[in-house]
């Protein structure tokens, strides 16, 4: 499982999107909690409407029970400092995910469904992210790393970034209610990515935060992410136009 490439023509990676994704034993995780493996998943539709599905419960996969919400709102929007906007993604298999921004918050309920039948690559689980540009990679190498508050941290988050030309994430599990900063050197590849990559601060395309799918049980999550900024080097990022 992983996380999602959000790739945009109208409006990005995740309102044209392009996916791409690999798995090595298990899937590439750019989002939320710890999993021993998963499904690739390299998109997250994006929409630059609105949300078209109120979300919905728990399923255990193998199918799409029409739950993912897709939606898109604009930084000005979502009341964004950083990026040029946020989204919603899901799995195919069972997962599903509703999103809501505004004032600088964006917040998201769901559920990540049960694997089943081995099917990782189909059921990976769902989440949030930040589209950071238009067009092109961010550059945030003047930085060491992204600050955030989240409540209600669901079994297993992760949180991390997309790398532009690489559609395994780099992300951490350590995540805790309340504020938290994760520093890009801390970043890195899901244990099933072999070789590991390497992550380049300088062509960031998403933040993203993703609850996985688990063999386990199905996972149900609602929180919110707010106070999204770029620190170190450089200080707090801001929008700068259409940049971070």
């Amino acid at each position: 499982m992983r996380f999602t490439t959000l790739c945009i023509t109208a409006f990005g990676t995740l309102v044209a999107v392009a996916t791409a994704c690999s798995s090595d034993g298990g899937g590439d995780g750019s989002g939320g909690g710890a999993n021993t493996g998963g499904g690739t998943a390299t998109g997250g539709a994006a929409n630059t409407g609105g949300a078209s599905n109120t979300g919905g419960g728990t399923n255990t996969g193998g199918t799409d029970p029409g739950c993912k919400d897709e939606a898109y709102f604009p930084a000005a929007d979502a009341g964004l400092t950083v990026g040029v906007g946020a989204y919603d993604y899901a799995d195919e298999g069972g997962s599903c995910v509703n999103m809501t921004a505004a004032s600088g918050e964006i917040c998201t309920t769901g559920t990540a469904a049960q694997v089943v039948n081995n099917m990782w690559d189909t059921i990976w689980g769902s989440g949030i992210g930040i589209k950071l540009m238009e067009t092109g990679s961010f550059d945030a190498s003047g930085y060491s790393g992204i600050s955030f508050t989240i409540n209600n941290v669901p079994p297993g988050l992760r949180a991390g970034v997309m790398m532009d030309g690489d559609t395994n994430s780099f992300f951490t599990v350590d995540v805790v209610a309340g504020e938290n900063t994760m520093f890009f050197e801390d970043l890195a590849n899901g244990e099933w990515v072999t070789p590991a990559g390497t992550l380049d601060p300088s062509a960031l395309m998403d933040i993203q935060w993703q609850v996985p799918s688990t063999a386990d049980e199905a996972v149900e999550f609602d929180f919110c992410v707010s106070d999204v900024e770029f620190v170190g080097g450089g200080g707090a990022g801001g929008m700068g136009g259409n940049n971070p």
